[in-house]
């Protein structure tokens, strides 16, 4: 059952405007919904959730994230929907003055509510949630830059697909339409990656929506998407546009090719440390000096040796340089053959 669109009395995060209360020359769709080329790079998709802490309840905490939200995107009107997703129990939008929903949140059935922004709206959002709720976790993120020029399109396929070549990728494909004013997008990593990414004619989209909008059909635009996982979602609720592109090595080389611009790497799929993985690291760790020490008991009297034969100290330098390596992987061997036959002289004990 949903809720009226603007209740007679608005909880206080309501702004409290009704659609008969709105100037009726409003500009137009266009220029309400429409975008334009972004300058650099930017925001085009932020969503993410809002975790509780321990000392307030879920109803309150969503309460609390809906009311500061609306207070610094001040929308037109709350609208709510006793219908959720994704688990979630109900669903608030954002309205604008024309009655588009600006702003999504799923909450109810879990603590901690999930917001998405999309489009040109992405960029307030993102900079409300890091600012109120710089402990938010992402989990999805795009980031997009857009190119104006005539022969966009094809140079920046061009670039796109020696990417993949390059990078031994099989996941660049072609969507092209039979009409070519539908636009044509060029695909990359798999749909089932936590990075992927999409070059489309952001132009013809528009046209397509907006018949007499006044935007050209070379508009093009980059986009990457990146779903965090694991400890990466609170990781990239601090990262910055730019440094998104670093998200993988086939995303940082895209973005060099068109900016000349290298990324520095982040993860966005943290890979999950076993029990065994764990215990050989910490064993490493503990027994790491005394390897060591085993290697230089092996390296001394090769030095003694050299020393007697009257070698200089520059030969021994440059001997110790080559044979310290050398000398630690044959104590690492000798240490491995003694490991071995105690294992098996436990083995024919316990037989």
């Amino acid at each position: 059952m949903r809720d009226a669109l603007c209740p007679p009395r608005p909880p206080s995060y309501n702004m409290g405007v009704s659609f008969e209360d709105l100037p009726s020359d409003l500009t137009s769709k266009y220029e309400q919904e429409a975008q334009k080329p972004y300058d650099g790079f930017a925001f085009d998709w932020y969503q993410a959730t809002f975790p509780v802490s321990p000392s307030t309840t879920g109803p309150e905490h969503s309460k609390a994230v809906i009311e500061a939200l609306a207070d610094e995107l001040k929308p037109a009107c709350v609208r709510h929907v006793d219908k959720g997703l994704h688990g979630y129990l109900g669903r608030t939008f954002f309205v604008d003055p024309r009655g588009g929903n600006t702003l999504m949140i799923l909450h109810g059935g879990n603590p901690s509510p999930n917001v998405t922004a999309s489009s040109h709206r992405s960029e307030q959002f993102a900079e409300v949630a890091r600012r109120l709720f710089p402990a938010h976790n992402v989990t999805r993120v795009d980031v997009a830059m857009d190119f104006e020029e005539p022969g966009a399109w094809d140079r920046s396929v061009d670039i796109c697909r020696a990417v993949m070549i390059d990078s031994n990728m099989n996941s660049g494909r072609m969507i092209l339409p039979d009409c070519v004013q539908k636009g044509a997008t060029y695909y990359m990593g798999s749909v089932k990656s936590p990075v992927s990414a999409r070059l489309y004619q952001k132009g013809y989209e528009q046209l397509k929506r907006f018949p007499d909008c006044p935007v050209q059909p070379d508009w093009v635009r980059l986009e990457l998407q990146i779903r965090p996982e694991k400890k990466a979602k609170e990781e990239f609720a601090h990262v910055s546009r730019d440094a998104l592109w670093g998200a993988s090595k086939w995303s940082a080389k895209v973005i060099e090719k068109f900016t000349g611009w290298a990324p520095s790497r982040i993860n966005a799929a943290p890979k999950t440390e076993s029990e065994w993985e764990r215990t050989q690291r910490h064993l490493v760790h503990q027994y790491a000096g005394h390897m060591q020490e085993g290697a230089e008991m092996m390296w001394w009297p090769k030095r003694d040796e050299m020393m007697s034969s009257g070698a200089t100290e520059d030969d021994i330098l440059l001997a110790e340089i080559r044979l310290r390596k050398q000398c630690f992987e044959e104590y690492i061997h000798l240490l491995a053959k003694e490991v071995w036959l105690d294992l098996q002289g436990r083995n024919r004990n316990g037989a």
